[in-house]
């Protein structure tokens, strides 16, 4: 998408260019030649609200239960294109699933798909290009990465330990990036906060 600002914002300086220099019409033709190569998109957060929402709109659909127990979102860029993409964790039926979807060329596309297991004891932290997702249960912690490598989302263990529930002494590993906020996936602020 900024690419496209870039482009025509080049155009436009050189419209006003060839317009200074007494060549008016020619760069008005000039320009108008270049709007049809390059497609103009007054708002591309609209579009992406307006996709996005009709993700979260099949997914409450087709829940499991009209509570949604456990089901959440939250937005996330991890491929670097300033268009955060949308992450879901819903149930599939026999378990938890954790789905990111990414905006490109005017549609919504899915890019990763995995298993989540039990949905308890479950947060999310955000990197640079990754999702880094906490699990904590009976003395086991775990955290698994979700990263954006070459075109793809790669799922990785980062960190995993067994702890004896009766130290008294024992302390819960926490990640030193910053936590993410999920919203229920019938919870449309999230999507309406997009800037």
């Amino acid at each position: 998408m900024k690419k496209i600002f870039y482009s025509v914002l080049v155009l436009a300086f050189f419209a006003i260019s060839f317009t200074a220099s007494g060549n008016s019409v020619k760069s008005l033709k000039f320009f108008e030649e270049a709007k049809e190569v390059l497609p103009i998109t007054n708002n591309p957060i609209q579009e992406v609200k307006k996709a996005y929402t009709q993700v979260l709109n099949k997914y409450i659909a087709k829940g499991e239960s009209n509570d949604h127990w456990e089901e959440y979102y939250f937005l996330h860029d991890v491929t670097g294109d300033d268009i955060p993409e949308l992450w879901l964790q819903v149930n599939s039926g026999e378990s938890f699933s954790i789905i990111a979807f990414t905006y490109r060329d005017g549609r919504c596309i899915q890019i990763f798909k995995g298993d989540l297991g039990a949905p308890d004891h479950i947060e999310y932290f955000k990197g640079r290009n990754y999702v880094l997702k906490t699990y904590f249960s009976m003395g086991y912690y775990s955290w698994k990465k979700y990263e954006y490598k070459n075109g793809d989302i790669k799922e990785s263990l980062a960190f995993e330990k067994y702890e004896d529930l009766d130290d008294e002494n024992a302390e819960t590993p926490y990640p030193s990036e910053p936590s993410i906020s999920c919203y229920r996936i019938t919870d449309m602020q999230g999507i309406s906060s997009l800037r």
